[in-house]
């Protein structure tokens, strides 16, 4: 008698995780049809540190946004979420927000920097990454995409902008980031 209890358990147990599988992989094929390009096995999942950020206007004159040597960091996860931040380094010849300088505020100076979150959905078969803007600290960024080419080496991913959307609001970007985390 308690063997065929043992054994009937077991069978229960047994059908009770094979459902739960299949009940898995019906959710996993569900949100693979709704986001096709997206997969936790996505080369740009994992955090990203900034190495370097070539930009120009729209005239094609080279600039630096965020100073000499800005900071920055990539997070993107297997869900399809991601972080974006690059600011300026802080230099000492910028002035803090609200610092008096000669006995006055400077309230309108703003540390030059870029921060937003939302989707990504990537295209491995065209090389393209497409940032959906959530929020972002400039509002008017706010529900847009961002595009660029992506292209990975090693531990080393480079995004390039299309022309007319740049992930950092220039006309053109190529930024250079390394990995430091979780593949």
């Amino acid at each position: 008698m308690r063997t065929n209890l043992a054994l009937g358990l077991r069978l229960l147990a047994t059908v009770t995780a094979v459902l739960a599988c299949a009940g898995a992989a019906d959710s996993a094929e569900q949100a693979h049809a709704a986001r096709p390009t997206v997969s936790i096995t996505a080369p740009i999942v994992g955090t990203w540190r900034l190495q370097s950020i070539y930009e120009e206007d729209s005239g094609g004159e080279d600039i630096a946004q965020f100073g000499p040597a800005p900071n920055g960091l990539f997070m993107a996860d297997g869900a399809g979420n991601f972080s974006f931040e690059i600011m300026d380094d802080g230099a000492p010849s910028r002035p803090a927000i609200g610092k008096p300088r000669r006995g006055k505020t400077d309230p309108g100076r703003m540390p030059q920097a870029t921060a937003y979150f939302g989707t990504y959905v990537l295209d491995q078969h065209d090389r393209k990454l497409t940032l959906h803007v959530s929020n972002c600290l400039l509002r008017s960024c706010d529900e847009t995409d961002r595009t660029a080419e992506f292209r990975i080496r090693g531990d080393t991913m480079e995004l390039i902008s299309a022309a007319e959307s740049s992930p950092t609001g220039a006309s053109y970007s190529h930024i250079v980031w390394k990995r430091q985390c979780c593949q």
